[in-house]
C-alpha cells in the first residue's frame, strides 16, 4: 500500500487517510484506493443509476491515475468517480489532448462505501491504450472534496507549488 498526501498548500484533515495498491498482470492494471474517513469529511456523490463517461469529474471527489511510458511525452488520464462515472483521456504532451483511438463504452470499477470511508477498485485493460508491453510510469492521485476545506488534492508527490496532477514529475511510480 502506498500513501497519498495532500498538497502542502492545503490543510490536512487529521483523520483522513488515502492509500492505493496497484498490480499488473496479463495486460491488466488493477488498482485499489482505500479511503479512511471516520469523521465523514469527504463529500461522496450518490451512486449513479446509469454510470457513464463524463467530463469534469475532477471538480469533486474523484480518484485519478496517469499512465505514461518512460521516455515518451504522451500519457493517459483515468478519472473514476465514486458515483460510477468515469473518463479516459489521452494527451500527446502535457495538457494537449489527442485521440487515443480507443473510446470504451464502460470501465470495470466499483466504489464500496464503508462506515469509516470507502474503497474503489478498478481493472484497466492496457492493450487498447498501447501500454500492454514494457514498463509504465504512473501518477496516482485524487481530489477529495471535503465539507470543511473544499476540494483537496492528494498524490504520491506534489512537484509544483500549486496542485497539478499533469506535471510529468509527479509520475513517480514505476511498474513493469
Amino acid at each position: 500500500m502506498l500513501r497519498l498526501e495532500p498538497h502542502p498548500s492545503q490543510t490536512r484533515l487529521p483523520d483522513l487517510d488515502l492509500q492505493v495498491r496497484l498490480s499488473r498482470s496479463a495486460g491488466i492494471l488493477s488498482l485499489s484506493f482505500h479511503l479512511r474517513d471516520p469523521q465523514a469529511e469527504v463529500l461522496l456523490p450518490d451512486i449513479a443509476e446509469h454510470p457513464e463517461r463524463r467530463d469534469g469529474l475532477w471538480r469533486t471527489t474523484c480518484f485519478e491515475l496517469f499512465l505514461a511510458q518512460p521516455g515518451h511525452s504522451s500519457y493517459h488520464e483515468l478519472n473514476l468517480s465514486p458515483a460510477g462515472h468515469w473518463n479516459l483521456l489521452h494527451f500527446r504532451e502535457t495538457r494537449q489532448t489527442a485521440d487515443s483511438g480507443w473510446t470504451p463504452q464502460e470501465l470495470a470499477f466499483q466504489f464500496i462505501r464503508r462506515a469509516n470511508g470507502g474503497e474503489l477498485t478498478a481493472e484497466l485493460p492496457l492493450e487498447p491504450l498501447g501500454l500492454a508491453d514494457g514498463p509504465l510510469r504512473l501518477g496516482v492521485c485524487a481530489v477529495l472534496d471535503t465539507a470543511g476545506s473544499g476540494p483537496t488534492h492528494w498524490a504520491l508527490v506534489h512537484p509544483m507549488p500549486h496542485p497539478d496532477f499533469h506535471d510529468p514529475r509527479g509520475f513517480v511510480l514505476n511498474i513493469t
